[in-house]
């Protein structure tokens, strides 16, 4: 599922909330990509460009945090 779509059989509760195992699923992709690459992702160049936008914000929100804390601890 996605961060606002979320597929009707991964839900319950008349919708409301999402199926642990399958949020459980989107994390373990979500990690697994953010460290290797697909064959199909590779084939699909915009598919490409999207995975590359998604690390590069992925890294730049860490980064954020861990310069947020820094500056917190060595103020």
């Amino acid at each position: 599922h996605g961060f606002f779509w979320v597929p009707q059989e991964s839900t319950f509760a008349g919708g409301l909330l999402v199926r642990f195992g399958s949020s459980m699923a989107q994390r373990r992709t979500w990690r697994s990509w953010s460290l290797s690459t697909p064959d199909w992702i590779r084939r699909d160049r915009h598919a490409l460009h999207l995975l590359y936008l998604w690390r590069a914000l992925h890294l730049g929100w860490l980064v954020l945090v861990v310069s947020f804390f820094l500056v917190l601890v060595f103020r």
